[in-house]
């Protein structure tokens, strides 16, 4: 699976396979888990339990008083070029 799909995967994506719409193609995918995958999936998709997300990839950012954000984490939606991948 490419990194950017599994950096959007949602917690309702997943039952007992993953069900996804590619993000470049927007083409509806189905994947089958191993358990393999399926253990490391449980062990951190509940560590952020307000996040939509199945795995928290990105920083989240902050802001500044004015608004700003300090530091560029989620690139793909700011296009700003730059990875913090932490």
């Amino acid at each position: 699976m490419p990194f950017v799909d599994l950096a959007f995967l949602r917690k309702c994506d997943l039952q007992n396979v993953i069900v996804y719409h590619r993000h470049k193609t927007r083409r509806k995918l189905t994947v089958v888990v191993c358990p393999e995958a399926m253990a490391i999936i449980e062990k951190y998709k509940d560590m952020y339990p307000d996040s939509p997300y199945l795995l928290l990839l990105f920083k989240i950012p902050s802001r500044t008083s004015t608004g700003s954000i300090l530091g560029c984490c989620a690139c793909i939606t700011t296009g700003c070029g730059r990875w913090d991948i932490s």
